[in-house]
């Protein structure tokens, strides 16, 4: 990822350039060192984005840019937790199985509703081995809720 690149596209008021940093930043969010060069932008880059129609039919375009800056914000800390912490937020669009992808999480098990749907996911964080209960559910889009398994 280049970093200067992503805070361009951030910065241009183009839609789907920022849609496109925004996602970089999504897919880099257990990469602090990829990160690091955007962190001092994170109030630019909202002011920059702000009156932005970045459109989305069913999904607001709005929410994945709000969750970048929440990723930025994240590692602008100066504690900084296990990545995996990330997956608590409102944003419902970590994927269990891109995550694991991207060597974040282990998939411990699979709940299915009448063995054809997904309810829930058991994951475990590769990193700190937090454990969490991933809810899949499907209305125009598939999303999933994450919570610390209990």
């Amino acid at each position: 990822m280049d970093a200067n690149a992503v805070l361009q596209g951030f910065l241009s008021a183009d839609a789907s350039r920022i849609r496109g940093a925004a996602f970089d930043v999504l897919y880099a969010k257990h990469d602090a060192a990829k990160l690091a060069p955007l962190l001092p932008y994170a109030d630019n880059i909202v002011e920059a984005t702000r009156t932005i129609e970045l459109g989305g039919v069913f999904i607001p375009n709005r929410l994945h840019v709000k969750e970048a800056v929440a990723v930025l914000r994240f590692y602008a800390q100066n504690f900084v937790p296990c990545s995996c912490q990330l997956f608590l937020s409102q944003y419902e669009w970590y994927s269990p199985e891109h995550e694991v992808a991207l060597g974040a999480i282990s998939i411990l098990g699979i709940q299915k509703i009448q063995e054809k749907w997904v309810d829930y996911y058991h994951c475990q964080c590769t990193r700190c081995q937090q454990e969490f209960r991933v809810s899949e559910g499907e209305g125009h889009c598939l999303w999933w809720h994450w919570q610390r398994w209990s």
